[in-house]
């Protein structure tokens, strides 16, 4: 069975807040959930069905999160999913324990929003099989609202392809 993961980190977030967590999304930063979002929407077909979408609790990653489940639910193909919050998310889990958890979980297609450095980490274990001990590995370039889809037949290191790169550009 073929599973889709896209990974999606969160837009561009203020620079300064109470604590990082709470930072919240700039203009731009929405600006770039809704480019993800389109271009979601371009690349999948009308019967694709999209299973969850999870995100970090942090606030930038829920905002985030949410203004990409508005652009699905306003397309043509109207996706809809839950938002759901994990921990699993945060920017210091291992890609192993990650790709553990959504091993567990019985979906086929689902959107990951999170932080620099685990999306990635992620990326290059699933499709590279490097460790998130190579703490250097710099292939995957994730700027804030940065997505890739990644299609797998199974959850494992270095078993899935990236069907699809997307960055977020600034009209100016």
């Amino acid at each position: 069975m073929n599973k889709t993961i896209t990974i999606l980190r969160h837009g561009e977030a203020e620079p300064l807040s109470d604590s990082d967590a709470n930072r919240e999304l700039t203009d731009d930063g929405l600006q770039g959930c809704r480019s993800a979002a389109n271009t979601l929407v371009d690349f999948l077909s009308v019967d694709k069905h999209l299973d969850a979408i999870f995100h970090s609790p942090f606030k930038r990653t829920t905002q985030t999160a949410f203004a990409l489940l508005q652009g699905l639910s306003h397309s043509a193909n109207s996706l809809d999913a839950p938002c759901l919050p994990s921990d699993m998310l945060l920017e210091n889990v291992s890609p192993k324990l990650l790709t553990n958890w959504l091993d567990q979980l019985n979906m086929n297609h689902i959107v990951l929003v999170s932080h620099q450095p685990l999306v990635s980490r992620l990326v290059a274990w699933l499709v590279d099989g490097f460790s998130a001990d190579i703490q250097d590995y710099n292939e995957y370039c994730f700027y804030p609202a940065t997505m890739m889809v990644i299609e797998t037949d199974f959850i494992a290191m270095g078993c899935g392809s990236i069907r699809l790169t997307h960055h977020f550009e600034r009209q100016y």
